[in-house]
C-alpha cells in the first residue's frame, strides 16, 4: 500500500470516529421531548384546582347545558337551551332580551371557579353567612343535557371586604367565596333582562315619515305637529308644521332633528315593570293617572308613523335627573335619563321656526292690512310673469307689491313674551290662502323695540316693533 493511500484511510477513519462521537454527544445531551401528562391538582373536597382556586363544579360547556333555574330575593326564572341552539328566558317570549346579560348568566352559572375556601367555616351556623340550607334565599340550579344530571349552588351574603359572596354546593360540606359576578346575573330579577326600550324603532331612512306628534304637560295639550302636505311652502324647508296652539308655524329645523332622533333612539337605562306587572293600581301609585283614569303625568306624548303609533307617559324622579317612562302600547315601565327626553322641557320658542310667515306669494289669494280704521286689501291672481295684484280693487305695481310681500317675510320672532300684555293694536294682517285657509296676525305695542303678536288668537312671542311699523307704512302707502 502506498504512503498516500495510508494517509487517505487514516483521514476517513478519523472522520468516522468524530461522527460517531458527535452522534453520541447529541443523544446524551438532547432533552426528552416526549409529552408528559399534565399533573392535575385537586382541592380539599376533590375539586379540580385552577391556579390555586377550586372549581366548585367542573366547567359545563354551553352545548351540554339544558337549563339554568335562578331563585333570588325578587324572582325565580329559568333559562332554557333550545334544541336549535338558541336560549330562551321563560316568561319573556314577547320582549327583546338583553343577550349580553344572558351570556353573563351562563358564564357565572357554568364556570364556577371559586376565589377560595372559607377557612374554619362554622357549617353548623351557616345563617351567619346568609345561607339557610333548608330554605335558601338565593340559589341557582344547572341541569345537564347528558344523563339529566344537575347541581345546585346556594349563594349567601356578601363578604365583609365586599370582594365576593359566600356560596355552597348543595350536598357538600364546604363553604366557598365566589366573585361579584353574581351581581350582574344570579342576583338580577327577570325584568333586568328585558331591554328597556319603551317604543318601536324607526329606520334611519323613514324618520321623516312621522305623521304627527302631540305633547301634553300635566295632562294639558302643549303642542301638536303634523307632516306638511299639499302645495304650501313653509319657507325654511320644514317637513312638519305646528297645528296647535296655532296653525301654520313651521318647526325649527335644528330642534325638530333632535325630536325625531330622540323618538328613534329612545331607550331607558333600566326596566322597572313589564307585562302583567303593569296594573292600573301601579300606574296610579306611580302618578301617571288619577282614580278616574285621567292623565295627570308630568308629561305625555303621542306620535305615529305609517306602520305604528305610540303613547308614552313620563314622570319626573325628583332631582335625580331621571324619568320614569310608561309605554301604553309596549306595556312596559322603564327608567330613562332626562337627556334622552330633552324636548319635554322646551318652551314654545324652541319648537317653532323663527319666521312667523313663510307662504309663497303664489299660494295666497289675498292679504288685508288694517290699522286705525284704515284698510289696505290686496288680491293676488296669476303666477310667475302673469302675476297681477289689485289694492282696494285698483291695480297696483306688482314689483312694489313684491317688495311689500318681502317685508312680511322679514318679520321674525325676537323673544319669548314675559307676559300677555297686548297693549294697543299696531296692525292686523289677514291672509287667505288659495285653499281657503285664513291666517290672522295681530300686532300690539309692547315696548319701543318689541311688538307682541298673535296668530289666530294665539301668541307667546315678540317681534321687532320697527319691522311692524315699516310693514304697516308700506302696506298703507301702496294704496294711498
Amino acid at each position: 500500500m502506498t504512503k498516500i493511500k495510508k494517509q487517505i484511510l487514516t483521514v476517513v477513519a478519523l472522520v468516522l470516529v468524530l461522527a460517531l462521537l458527535g452522534t453520541a454527544y447529541y443523544f446524551m445531551t438532547k432533552e426528552d421531548d416526549t409529552p408528559v401528562e399534565e399533573k392535575i391538582e385537586y382541592g380539599a373536597f376533590g375539586e379540580t384546582m385552577k391556579n390555586g382556586r377550586p372549581l366548585i363544579v367542573d366547567k359545563v360547556e354551553n352545548e351540554d347545558m339544558n337549563s339554568i333555574t335562578v331563585h333570588n330575593t325578587e324572582d325565580e326564572y329559568t333559562l332554557i337551551h333550545k334544541k336549535s341552539g338558541a336560549y330562551k328566558l321563560e316568561g319573556l317570549e314577547d320582549y327583546e332580551v338583553n343577550q349580553e346579560l344572558l351570556a353573563k348568566l351562563r358564564v357565572n352559572a357554568l364556570y364556577l371557579l371559586a376565589t377560595g375556601y372559607v377557612e374554619n367555616a362554622e357549617l353548623d351556623n351557616l345563617e351567619q353567612y346568609g345561607i339557610n340550607v333548608d330554605d335558601p334565599a338565593v340559589w341557582f340550579e344547572v341541569l345537564y343535557n347528558k344523563e339529566q344530571e344537575s347541581y345546585k349552588i346556594l349563594v349567601g351574603d356578601k363578604t365583609p371586604d365586599g370582594t365576593g359572596y359566600y356560596a355552597m354546593l348543595e350536598g357538600r360540606d364546604a363553604l366557598y367565596t365566589i366573585d361579584t359576578g353574581v351581581e350582574s346575573s344570579i342576583l338580577l330579577p327577570r325584568r333586568a333582562y328585558v331591554m328597556p326600550k319603551p317604543v318601536n324603532s324607526v329606520e334611519e331612512t323613514k324618520v321623516y315619515t312621522l305623521k304627527d306628534f302631540t305633547l301634553y304637560k300635566g295632562g294639558e295639550r302643549f303642542i301638536s305637529i303634523e307632516k306638511a302636505s299639499g302645495g304650501l311652502t313653509y319657507g325654511n324647508n320644514s317637513t312638519h308644521f305646528i297645528t296647535y296652539p296655532a296653525y301654520n308655524y313651521a318647526t325649527n329645523l335644528t330642534n325638530f332633528e333632535i325630536l325625531i332622533k330622540a323618538l328613534k333612539d329612545l331607550n331607558g337605562t333600566e326596566t322597572l315593570y313589564y307585562g302583567e306587572q303593569v296594573t292600573d293600581s301601579l300606574l296610579r301609585e306611580l302618578g301617571f293617572f288619577d282614580e278616574e283614569g285621567n292623565d295627570v303625568s308630568d308629561y305625555s306624548f303621542t306620535y305615529s308613523y305609517p306602520a305604528f303609533s305610540e303613547q308614552v307617559y313620563v314622570m319626573k324622579n325628583g332631582d335625580t335627573g331621571e324619568y320614569t317612562v310608561y309605554s301604553l302600547k309596549e306595556n312596559i315601565i322603564v327608567r330613562a335619563s332626562e337627556a334622552s327626553l330633552s324636548f319635554l322641557d322646551w318652551d314654545m320658542l324652541l319648537w317653532l321656526s323663527a319666521e312667523i310667515y313663510m307662504l309663497d306669494i303664489e299660494d295666497i289669494a289675498s292679504v288685508e292690512f288694517e290699522y286705525d280704521g284704515k284698510t289696505a286689501s290686496y288680491n293676488i291672481s296669476g303666477t310667475g310673469a302673469d302675476l297681477s295684484v289689485t289694492g282696494n280693487n285698483i291695480p297696483v305695481d306688482t314689483t312694489k307689491f313684491k317688495e311689500l310681500y318681502k317685508s312680511i317675510m322679514y318679520v321674525i320672532v325676537t323673544a319669548y313674551a314675559d307676559d300677555a300684555d297686548y297693549g294697543k293694536e299696531q296692525l292686523k294682517m289677514t291672509v287667505t290662502t288659495e285653499k281657503g285657509e285664513v291666517l290672522e296676525y295681530c300686532f300690539y305695542t309692547h315696548t319701543a323695540t318689541n311688538s307682541y303678536y298673535t296668530l289666530n288668537g294665539f301668541g307667546e312671542f315678540y317681534v321687532s316693533a320697527e319691522k311692524i311699523l315699516n310693514l304697516r307704512d308700506m302696506a298703507m302707502k301702496l294704496v294711498a
